[in-house]
């Protein structure tokens, strides 16, 4: 998956691999443009699941609280729970109280 430092997949980005990411703590945009070097945790405004898998971004660290959901390979140009307030992801995770892009 993919977090980007703008709304509209724009700016700095970071591409995660693997699964479950109980903190974001540590990682930074990576890519070129607006927000590259700022922690990625608390600061992506959309999101890109590069996975066949559905997506879920939480709000809290250690996959907890107001969340986010996209379906395996979408976008989601503007994060709707977790704008500029994501600590966390996961793949397959139960979605039913999430904004669902």
């Amino acid at each position: 998956m993919a977090f980007y430092f703008n709304s509209g997949n724009e700016g700095s980005y970071t591409v995660f691999r693997g699964f479950d990411h109980y903190s974001l703590d540590g990682y930074k945009f990576l890519g070129s443009g607006a927000g590259k070097g700022q922690n990625v945790k608390n600061n992506a405004a959309s999101a890109s699941n590069l996975a066949p898998y559905n997506l879920v971004i939480y709000f809290n660290s250690n996959l907890a609280g107001a969340c986010d959901a996209l379906p395996k390979f979408s976008t989601a140009s503007r994060l709707v729970n977790t704008y500029n307030d994501n600590a966390s992801f996961g793949y397959g995770r139960y979605d039913g109280n999430c904004y669902k892009f």
